[in-house]
């Protein structure tokens, strides 16, 4: 992490030394106890549960949900690295700074999903965790998001 500050609280806390300072007073996030206990847990789970083959699996039905909606008339550029998906919608001229961006995530949110569009460009990101349900939705949403772009 970094930390941005000015040179008045930098000399407070260092002295007049700038070039070789280093802020000892630390971050409040630099072994958090909380933090810490999360870290241990995490690395608790991928010692003892199958989470290798959990993210393979996840990945292959990404790629599934991906190849299903990519013959849509209204997706471009689908494609897959690891369990993150992204597909454009709509106009091909369209991108990061396409309005189409605002009304998709607004449909996203009306529908409870955390999908944040850039532009026209869609990702999904889902935790490892996630169901087989809860996957299908998303993708079913994309879906209907893409009739819909279709249909105007």
């Amino acid at each position: 992490g970094g930390c941005i500050i000015s040179d008045r609280l930098l000399e407070s806390v260092s002295g007049a030394d700038k070039e070789n300072a280093a802020w000892r007073v630390g971050y409040t996030y630099s072994g958090h106890p909380v933090a810490c206990a999360a870290a241990n847990a995490n690395l608790a789970t991928w010692r003892e549960e199958p989470v290798p083959e959990r993210i393979a699996a996840l990945a292959a039905k990404q790629q599934a949900h991906l190849d299903t909606l990519a013959v849509h008339a209204m997706v471009r550029n689908a494609r897959r690295c690891g369990t993150i998906a992204a597909l454009e919608l709509g106009d091909p001229g369209g991108s990061y700074l396409s309005d189409l961006g605002p009304k998709l995530l607004r449909r996203f949110r009306e529908a409870d999903l955390l999908l944040r569009p850039l532009g026209n460009t869609v990702y999904v990101m889902p935790p490892y965790c996630i169901e087989d349900d809860d996957l299908a939705r998303i993708w079913a949403e994309i879906g209907t998001a893409a009739d819909a772009i279709a249909a105007d």
